[in-house]
């Protein structure tokens, strides 16, 4: 993470930006990443996996609109 006032701030405003889109935000420190890859891994994995087998957790923005992401779409056949 930024060391300095500047850094900080400028990760505060994105955050609060992209929390504001439905993104959950985690951080983590350089060197906790380098030093320990394989802890950091496990941690966002146990994050992911809680967020995942939550039901009651929100979509992420608005629902397609009808029709959205259909055009061209291959249909499907039926086995």
């Amino acid at each position: 993470m930024h060391e300095h006032e500047k850094g900080k701030r400028h990760d505060a405003v994105r955050d609060a930006y992209l929390r504001s889109l439905g993104f959950d935000v985690f951080r983590v420190d350089e060197p906790d990443v380098i030093n320990s890859a394989w802890h950091v891994a496990q941690v966002v994995k146990g994050k992911v996996e809680s967020m995942s087998g939550d039901p009651t957790r929100p979509l992420r923005g608005h629902p397609p609109l009808e029709g959205e992401g259909d055009v061209g779409a291959p249909q499907s056949i039926g086995f």
